[in-house]
């Protein structure tokens, strides 16, 4: 066989070997800023119907497909994979126990009343049912004002409930990381995870879907009551992603659906809770100790060398 043949047999097996390995995804890096200069991040991997949203404390994973979720937890070198309804079902039941145990330290002439409000609330959470009175209220409309944004032609969008503009949105549809994703199965999953708030109502109509199917948020102004949240895309690309991404490191001990639930729930002394103001539709993440939110975080980069 000659030189040439060798080579080309070799760069043949690892080509094979490389299809294998890897597959075309999406790396977006989002940063948000609020009107103190408070900064936070976040980067999402897609790839097909795996997503993985990665903070500096917490990541997690959803396979949509086999309706599986990872949850990783840096600080304490953990990490936890498994059903997605099992998770809900003993989270619930954990939610449950400490409203029963809040109820009954409650004077006896509120305890009854509260009782029978709290319990309507956890029904709500586990039929994980909205309004649909209050999704009809929200409506996204186009304008004529365009910018181009990371090299990117985006135009922008205002998102309306009734006639009050809640957010603004510049949307690019030059590019489509969320075509392969099922967005009501995330959602669905993700409500888990986030608080309830007018936001996160919104992110599940039809309109907002539909507009994020096509395209890319790449720039938000959230009008809160302390003020604009922004967040920009300050990366987004389409890369190789190894099928390792979306499984948690190895040496990472892997531990039982009572000690994540207890993380969740901020029972190890890690705060899960967003702020009062944060109207973000995000998973409820561990957060940065007090005093280091006003550094901005680095860019994250996942330069392909490392990624393929």
């Amino acid at each position: 066989m000659s030189v040439f043949s060798k080579l080309k047999s070799l760069l043949t097996i690892c080509i094979l070997f490389l299809s294998f390995s890897c597959r075309a995804g999406w790396l977006i890096t989002e940063k948000k800023e609020d009107k103190f200069g408070n900064f936070s991040s976040q980067s999402l991997i897609i790839e097909g119907q795996r997503v993985r949203i990665e903070h500096s404390t917490s990541t997690f994973i959803f396979d949509l497909e086999k309706k599986i979720v990872t949850l990783v937890f840096p600080g304490q070198l953990v990490s936890w994979s498994g059903s997605a309804d099992s998770l809900k079902h003993h989270f619930l039941r954990s939610v449950e126990q400490q409203i029963m145990v809040m109820v009954e330290q409650m004077p006896e002439a509120e305890r009854e009343k509260n009782r029978a409000e709290l319990n309507g609330m956890i029904e709500e959470m586990r039929l994980g049912e909205q309004d649909t009175s209050l999704l009809s209220r929200f409506s996204i409309i186009s304008t004529d004002s365009v910018a181009e944004l990371l090299g990117h032609p985006t135009r922008k969008y205002l998102l309306k409930i009734d006639s009050l503009t809640i957010e603004q949105l510049w949307v690019t549809h030059a590019v489509q990381p969320y075509q392969t994703v099922s967005l009501t199965q995330l959602n669905a999953m993700m409500r888990l995870f986030s608080r309830p708030t007018l936001l996160s109502t919104a992110r599940s109509t039809e309109a907002w879907m539909n507009l994020i199917a096509g395209g890319v948020v790449m720039r938000s102004v959230l009008d809160t009551p302390l003020g604009p949240n922004v967040m920009e895309v300050i990366q987004l690309r389409e890369t190789a992603i190894r099928e390792d991404f979306f499984l948690p490191p190895e040496h990472y001990r892997k531990i039982g659906i009572a000690e994540v639930i207890n993380i969740m729930m901020g029972e190890s002394g890690i705060a899960v809770t967003p702020s009062a103001e944060d109207e973000e539709w995000r998973p409820l993440l561990p957060v940065p100790k007090p005093g280091t939110s006003r550094k901005e975080p680095p860019k994250t980069t996942f330069p392909d060398e490392q990624m393929d």
